[in-house]
Protein backbone atom coordinates (compact mmCIF):
# COMPACT_ATOMS: atom_id res chain seq x y z
CA UNK A 1 0.00 0.00 0.00
CA UNK A 2 1.11 3.16 -0.82
CA UNK A 3 1.53 6.12 1.92
CA UNK A 4 -0.63 8.60 1.42
CA UNK A 5 -0.14 12.04 3.27
CA UNK A 6 -2.79 13.99 4.85
CA UNK A 7 -2.77 17.95 3.89
CA UNK A 8 -4.40 20.07 5.64
CA UNK A 9 -6.05 23.43 3.73
CA UNK A 10 -5.68 26.47 5.16
CA UNK A 11 -9.29 27.37 5.26
CA UNK A 12 -12.03 26.79 7.96
CA UNK A 13 -15.67 26.76 8.12
CA UNK A 14 -17.44 27.32 11.78
CA UNK A 15 -14.29 26.04 13.07
CA UNK A 16 -13.67 22.62 11.20
CA UNK A 17 -10.39 22.11 9.05
CA UNK A 18 -10.67 20.35 5.91
CA UNK A 19 -8.26 17.46 4.61
CA UNK A 20 -7.58 17.59 0.82
CA UNK A 21 -6.86 13.47 0.63
CA UNK A 22 -6.47 11.78 -2.50
CA UNK A 23 -8.66 8.99 -3.70
CA UNK A 24 -7.35 5.43 -3.61
CA UNK A 25 -5.65 4.66 -6.90
CA UNK A 26 -7.78 1.37 -7.02
CA UNK A 27 -10.83 3.11 -6.50
CA UNK A 28 -9.57 5.53 -9.46
CA UNK A 29 -9.15 2.86 -11.69
CA UNK A 30 -12.18 1.32 -11.08
CA UNK A 31 -14.12 4.56 -12.27
CA UNK A 32 -11.58 4.90 -15.30
CA UNK A 33 -12.91 1.48 -16.25
CA UNK A 34 -16.21 2.31 -15.34
CA UNK A 35 -16.29 5.11 -18.12
CA UNK A 36 -14.25 2.99 -20.78
CA UNK A 37 -16.95 0.24 -20.38
CA UNK A 38 -19.67 2.92 -20.98
CA UNK A 39 -18.30 4.13 -24.04
CA UNK A 40 -17.47 0.87 -25.50
CA UNK A 41 -20.59 -0.23 -24.34
CA UNK A 42 -22.30 2.75 -25.91
CA UNK A 43 -20.81 2.17 -29.76
CA UNK A 44 -21.68 -1.55 -29.44
CA UNK A 45 -25.42 -1.24 -28.72
CA UNK A 46 -26.25 2.08 -29.95
CA UNK A 47 -23.87 3.47 -32.83
CA UNK A 48 -23.11 0.34 -34.72
CA UNK A 49 -25.91 -1.52 -34.07
CA UNK A 50 -24.35 -4.96 -33.61
CA UNK A 51 -25.42 -5.91 -30.15
CA UNK A 52 -28.74 -6.98 -30.01
CA UNK A 53 -31.42 -4.69 -28.13
CA UNK A 54 -33.32 -5.31 -24.91
CA UNK A 55 -36.23 -6.10 -27.12
CA UNK A 56 -34.28 -8.78 -29.43
CA UNK A 57 -32.95 -10.51 -26.37
CA UNK A 58 -36.27 -11.10 -24.79
CA UNK A 59 -37.68 -12.61 -28.03
CA UNK A 60 -34.75 -14.53 -28.48
CA UNK A 61 -34.85 -15.89 -24.61
CA UNK A 62 -38.43 -16.89 -25.13
CA UNK A 63 -38.21 -18.79 -28.28
CA UNK A 64 -35.49 -20.91 -26.94
CA UNK A 65 -37.81 -21.07 -23.81
CA UNK A 66 -40.73 -22.09 -25.75
CA UNK A 67 -38.65 -24.59 -27.64
CA UNK A 68 -37.46 -26.07 -24.66
CA UNK A 69 -40.25 -26.11 -22.67
CA UNK A 70 -42.70 -26.97 -25.40
CA UNK A 71 -44.62 -23.46 -24.80
CA UNK A 72 -46.23 -20.51 -26.65
CA UNK A 73 -49.34 -22.46 -28.21
CA UNK A 74 -51.11 -22.67 -25.03
CA UNK A 75 -55.11 -21.11 -25.30
CA UNK A 76 -54.11 -19.95 -28.95
CA UNK A 77 -56.72 -21.98 -30.68
CA UNK A 78 -56.55 -19.90 -33.60
CA UNK A 79 -53.02 -21.17 -34.57
CA UNK A 80 -54.34 -24.43 -34.29
CA UNK A 81 -56.28 -26.69 -35.83
CA UNK A 82 -58.86 -28.11 -33.30
CA UNK A 83 -59.13 -32.06 -35.52
CA UNK A 84 -59.93 -35.26 -34.22
CA UNK A 85 -56.35 -36.98 -34.21
CA UNK A 86 -56.84 -40.76 -35.25
CA UNK A 87 -53.26 -41.88 -35.69
CA UNK A 88 -51.96 -44.68 -33.62
CA UNK A 89 -49.04 -42.73 -32.12
CA UNK A 90 -51.78 -39.75 -31.49
CA UNK A 91 -54.13 -42.10 -29.69
CA UNK A 92 -50.98 -43.83 -27.53
CA UNK A 93 -50.03 -40.19 -26.42
CA UNK A 94 -53.57 -39.42 -25.79
CA UNK A 95 -54.13 -42.37 -23.54
CA UNK A 96 -50.74 -41.50 -21.33
CA UNK A 97 -52.24 -38.28 -20.50
CA UNK A 98 -55.46 -39.62 -19.83
CA UNK A 99 -54.10 -42.17 -17.47
CA UNK A 100 -51.54 -39.84 -15.37
CA UNK A 101 -54.45 -36.85 -15.14
CA UNK A 102 -57.34 -38.04 -15.69
CA UNK A 103 -57.99 -41.76 -14.78
CA UNK A 104 -57.99 -40.79 -11.41
CA UNK A 105 -61.48 -38.85 -11.64
CA UNK A 106 -62.77 -40.78 -14.48
CA UNK A 107 -62.10 -44.20 -14.02
CA UNK A 108 -59.60 -46.61 -16.11
CA UNK A 109 -62.39 -47.18 -18.43
CA UNK A 110 -64.24 -43.94 -18.36
CA UNK A 111 -66.50 -45.41 -16.48
CA UNK A 112 -66.63 -42.61 -13.84
CA UNK A 113 -66.04 -42.09 -10.30
CA UNK A 114 -66.07 -38.84 -8.80
CA UNK A 115 -66.09 -36.98 -12.72
CA UNK A 116 -68.53 -38.52 -15.18
CA UNK A 117 -68.59 -41.74 -17.17
CA UNK A 118 -67.09 -41.16 -20.27
CA UNK A 119 -68.65 -44.14 -21.95
CA UNK A 120 -72.43 -43.68 -21.82
CA UNK A 121 -73.96 -41.64 -24.74
CA UNK A 122 -74.85 -38.73 -21.97
CA UNK A 123 -72.68 -35.47 -21.98
CA UNK A 124 -72.92 -32.76 -18.89
CA UNK A 125 -71.11 -30.36 -21.54
CA UNK A 126 -71.54 -31.19 -25.16
CA UNK A 127 -70.54 -34.85 -26.43
CA UNK A 128 -69.10 -33.27 -30.08
CA UNK A 129 -65.17 -33.48 -30.30
CA UNK A 130 -65.22 -29.85 -30.08
CA UNK A 131 -66.91 -29.64 -26.48
CA UNK A 132 -64.48 -32.57 -25.47
CA UNK A 133 -62.00 -30.08 -25.93
CA UNK A 134 -62.93 -26.81 -24.67
CA UNK A 135 -63.99 -29.10 -21.43
CA UNK A 136 -60.56 -29.85 -21.00
CA UNK A 137 -59.35 -26.96 -21.83
CA UNK A 138 -61.61 -24.76 -19.76
CA UNK A 139 -62.26 -27.11 -16.89
CA UNK A 140 -65.59 -27.04 -14.59
CA UNK A 141 -64.46 -25.13 -11.70
CA UNK A 142 -67.59 -25.25 -9.74
CA UNK A 143 -67.38 -30.08 -10.27
CA UNK A 144 -63.93 -29.95 -9.16
CA UNK A 145 -62.44 -30.21 -13.02
CA UNK A 146 -59.16 -27.94 -13.23
CA UNK A 147 -58.50 -25.80 -16.65
CA UNK A 148 -55.83 -28.26 -18.04
CA UNK A 149 -54.75 -25.34 -20.63
CA UNK A 150 -51.89 -23.90 -18.27
CA UNK A 151 -50.66 -27.14 -18.02
CA UNK A 152 -50.94 -28.73 -21.05
CA UNK A 153 -50.21 -27.66 -24.41
CA UNK A 154 -53.11 -27.93 -27.06
CA UNK A 155 -51.69 -30.66 -29.10
CA UNK A 156 -51.71 -32.56 -25.97
CA UNK A 157 -54.88 -31.77 -25.40
CA UNK A 158 -56.46 -32.80 -28.37
CA UNK A 159 -54.76 -36.05 -28.61
CA UNK A 160 -56.48 -36.57 -25.08
CA UNK A 161 -59.73 -35.80 -25.89
CA UNK A 162 -59.40 -37.25 -29.62
CA UNK A 163 -58.44 -41.08 -27.06
CA UNK A 164 -61.87 -40.12 -25.02
CA UNK A 165 -63.89 -39.65 -28.30
CA UNK A 166 -62.51 -43.02 -30.14
CA UNK A 167 -61.99 -45.38 -27.03
CA UNK A 168 -64.49 -44.46 -24.63
CA UNK A 169 -67.67 -43.11 -26.52
CA UNK A 170 -70.66 -45.72 -25.90
CA UNK A 171 -68.55 -48.32 -25.04
CA UNK A 172 -70.89 -48.59 -21.42
CA UNK A 173 -67.79 -49.69 -19.22
CA UNK A 174 -68.49 -52.15 -16.45
CA UNK A 175 -69.65 -50.37 -13.42
CA UNK A 176 -70.40 -47.77 -15.17
CA UNK A 177 -71.15 -43.99 -12.97
CA UNK A 178 -75.04 -43.23 -13.67
CA UNK A 179 -75.73 -41.34 -16.77
CA UNK A 180 -75.43 -37.37 -16.43
CA UNK A 181 -76.53 -34.48 -18.85
CA UNK A 182 -77.98 -34.68 -21.88
CA UNK A 183 -77.86 -37.68 -24.26
CA UNK A 184 -75.78 -37.00 -27.20
CA UNK A 185 -76.72 -38.65 -30.26
CA UNK A 186 -73.86 -37.88 -33.00
CA UNK A 187 -73.38 -35.38 -35.81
Amino acid sequence: MSKEEDKLLDHSYDGIQEFDNPMPTWWVGLFVLTIIWAVVYLFYFEFTGMGPTQLEEYHSELAAAEKLYGGGDNGDQAQIEIALMTSAEDIAEGEKIYKMNCASCHGQTGEGSIGPNLGDKFWKHGGDFKSIVNTITHGVPEKGMIAWEPILKTKKIVQVSSYIDQKFRNTNPPNGKAPEGEEYQGE
